[in-house]
């Protein structure tokens, strides 16, 4: 069984840090809640593969994960029906899994939430809906869909199309308006492209809600969720609360040498990488794997006891910025 690790987060009503560049403020959060000490492994990972993808229609392995030498630490073996995952070597164990897209991540939640083993990938904390696109239409920068079934959708929700015969029409968006009628669901997103037209066919939509279901038990954070927990600190500010610049309560760029060391992540310096010098330089076919196992760090937790949320991998968040961007990109 996967066994989460979580640390709490309180300081309830805490205000947002100082507007970024883009004018966007993060970090309130006004109710408690828990986040895991450490990124998802690659043996957690492993055990969520072969738990559910001795056949792989979703794609939940990524060949990078065992053939990138500066990330891997995966392995499949077998053929489809029967393929079989563990780790490339026993150094792999606590490194950070990567080469994971958000699909992947919304499924892993799904699978803890569904007591993992054999659960399913498809509901729990987020509901994917996969369906028969049968055409589609573009008219001043809207695209109409049209889907077999009623389907569960709402405006919000993230799509991605494909399939359909037609220039234009492959898109990752957010779900602008939804309409169930004779059998069928028609939904709109916007588009850049302003050139009218139609396409035909046979095509899939994959969806999901914008936010988790509001009885999860596991999800993806929130931006505000993550941020806070990363670099808020009540104490700051004699006692008012504020936020650091880095993860590892400190606003200065943080070192990466591994160990008891205060203020460290798995960054580039100038000269050297964490665990190798910085030359020759590290190429994906010959290495070296340039994660640290998950914690390495171990005086540089956040101020709630968060380790690498600065450094090591990128990790995803559910907030959406920018509804032409679907699935958290």
């Amino acid at each position: 069984m996967v066994s989460i690790d979580f640390v709490p987060v309180g300081d309830l009503g805490n205000a947002n840090d100082q507007p970024d560049s883009n004018g966007l403020e993060f970090g309130r959060v006004d109710y408690n809640y828990n986040i895991a000490k450490y990124e998802t492994t690659n043996s957690q990972y492993v055990e969520f593969l072969n738990g559910v993808a001795k056949t792989d229609p979703h794609g939940l392995f990524n060949p990078g994960m065992q053939y990138d030498k500066l990330m891997n630490g995966i392995i499949r073996t077998g053929e489809d029906g029967n393929y079989r995952y563990s780790l490339l070597d026993s150094a792999s164990t606590n490194k950070p899994v990567t080469y994971v897209s958000f699909f992947d991540a919304i499924r892993f939640a799904n699978w803890m939430n569904n007591g993992q083993g054999n659960g399913s990938t498809e509901n729990g904390a987020y509901l994917i809906t996969t369906a028969e696109l049968v055409g589609a239409t573009r008219e001043n920068n809207v695209i109409t869909y049209k889907a077999k079934g009623y389907l569960d959708l709402t405006p919000g929700d993230q799509a991605q199309l494909s399939g359909l015969t037609g220039n234009g029409f492959e898109a990752r968006s957010t779900i602008r308006s939804v309409d169930k009628r004779r059998g069928y669901t028609y939904f709109t997103i916007e588009t850049n492209n302003s050139r009218n037209g139609t396409a035909t066919g046979k095509g899939t939509l994959t969806a999901i809600h914008a936010t988790h279901e509001s009885g999860a038990k596991y999800w993806i954070p929130t931006e505000n969720e993550w941020y806070k927990a990363a670099y808020y600190n009540p104490e700051l500010n004699k006692g008012k609360g504020g936020y650091y610049d880095w993860a590892t309560q400190s606003d200065s760029v943080p070192g990466n040498t591994i160990g008891d060391l205060p203020k460290q992540a798995n960054i580039r310096t100038a000269t050297r990488f964490a665990n190798s010098e910085f030359f020759p330089k590290p190429d994906p076919l010959i290495g070296p794997n340039m994660l640290t196992p998950v914690g390495s760090f171990r005086k540089s937790a956040s101020y709630y006891g968060t380790f690498d949320q600065d450094g090591n991998v990128t990790e995803w968040n559910e907030s959406i910025y920018d509804p032409s961007a679907a699935f958290g990109d």
